[in-house]
């Protein structure tokens, strides 16, 4: 079958098989490269996308749920003003990241800034926990995403 979506603010258009997960697809018939699969199944963090405004696990999204919908990976993420503002706050905060993990965290951080309300520290940590690091959400790291939330605030009021 075919799809046609909108990816990273570009219409897409790929073949796609029903059995197939839209993580397989967007890696290989997209060159999506910054979605992957956790070691386990149920470590769905690091396939992570933006689905018609939401996150949501591409291991677990049958490709043909695409259709129709628009779709933010990392990559669109790299080319936003936002980047610049998380990967400064990252950076400012001292995070040692697992490197597999970095986009997901970016692409969530993106989202949480983006979502122009204010995310309760407990929704954070929950959609940040599974991705940022083995002993859970640090301080640092919500302090990061806070500090972009902030920088971003900030570039808002002056555009």
């Amino acid at each position: 079958m075919i799809l046609s979506f909108i990816l990273n603010g570009a219409p897409a258009q790929t073949e796609a098989y029903p059995h197939v997960d839209l993580m397989t697809t967007l890696r290989d018939r997209c060159g999506i490269t910054s979605i992957r699969r956790g070691a386990i199944q149920q470590n769905s963090g690091l396939s992570m996308i933006l689905m018609d405004g939401l996150p949501v696990p591409s291991v677990l999204i049958p490709s043909f749920h695409a259709e129709g919908s628009d779709i933010i990976t990392y990559e669109g993420v790299a080319s936003s003003e936002e980047y610049h503002e998380i990967v400064q706050s990252f950076s400012r905060s001292n995070i040692l990241i697992n490197p597999l993990a970095l986009p997901t965290l970016i692409l969530l951080t993106y989202w949480i800034i983006t979502e122009n309300r204010m995310i309760p520290e407990s929704e954070v940590r929950e959609l940040l926990g599974e991705i940022a690091c083995r002993g859970g959400v640090t301080s640092r790291i919500l302090h990061a995403v806070q500090q972009a939330h902030q920088y971003r605030r900030i570039r808002m009021q002056h555009e």
